[in-house]
């Protein structure tokens, strides 16, 4: 067995027969999707076919979605949504059915100018092409920075806000959907948020577990992983 890990720009493919026991670890998909550029942020879809990644030029200038797709044997090089490459999109993150694609982005909601902040968009797959993005609503995107966000089985949502109203200088939030609509967002509380940043959510399809990144204070470098 295996799962993609991220370390020092490169993704990491580890190996072993437990996953508590790492075996090795060894770049996955070099100078394909591990580059020289900053590759972050990669997601999977169930079937483990399709995988969608953020590539970033430093020191951030641009920031665009690549794709692979995995015929059985190969992956297929890398390219560019066709959506990307305009604004700043980051931050990807399949739906555990793999019709979604949700991510961050300065793209302007309004006019043609790139957004001050950071908010949360989504693509839907029609016929094998994912189609042009749309803003989530005003209820999850303020003037200030949402990103980061991750989607449960039941379409529930968990994203990052540097909102005043938090705990920390930037929180994780909850938002039911309900009827197709998202609910008013809630920050967690303490102890998941901490008064330090607490981003990079990964919820388990089921809601079972959620797994993300922190600065706390008496951490093992600088940010570590979390689950609740």
């Amino acid at each position: 067995s295996f799962k993609l890990s991220y370390s020092q720009n490169q993704f990491l493919l580890l190996e072993s027969n437990n996953l508590k026991n790492i075996d090795r670890a060894r770049v996955f998909a070099p100078n394909t999707l591990s580059t020289d550029l900053n590759d972050c942020k990669v997601t999977i879809n169930s079937k483990g076919d399709e995988l969608v990644f953020s590539v970033t030029s430093p020191p951030y200038k641009l920031s665009v979605l690549m794709s692979m797709k995995f015929d059985g044997n190969t992956w297929s090089d890398a390219y560019v949504l066709p959506f990307s490459g305009l604004f700043k999109d980051s931050d990807p993150y399949l739906s555990p059915d793999g019709t979604y694609l949700f991510f961050s982005s300065n793209r302007p909601i309004k006019g043609n100018s790139p957004n001050k902040d950071f908010n949360i968009w989504y693509s839907k797959k029609e016929n094998d092409v994912w189609a042009e993005p749309k803003p989530l609503d005003e209820i999850i995107n303020t003037t200030n920075n949402e990103y980061c966000p991750a989607i449960a089985n039941n379409g529930n949502l968990y994203f990052c806000s540097d909102k005043p109203s938090g705990v920390g200088d930037s929180d994780i939030y909850f938002s039911e959907f309900i009827n197709g609509v998202y609910s008013e967002p809630q920050c967690l509380p303490e102890p998941l948020n901490s008064k330090q940043s607490d981003e990079s959510p990964y919820v388990a399809p089921d809601e079972s577990f959620l797994l993300y990144k922190s600065y706390r204070e008496g951490d093992f470098g600088n940010g570590d992983i979390y689950i609740s």
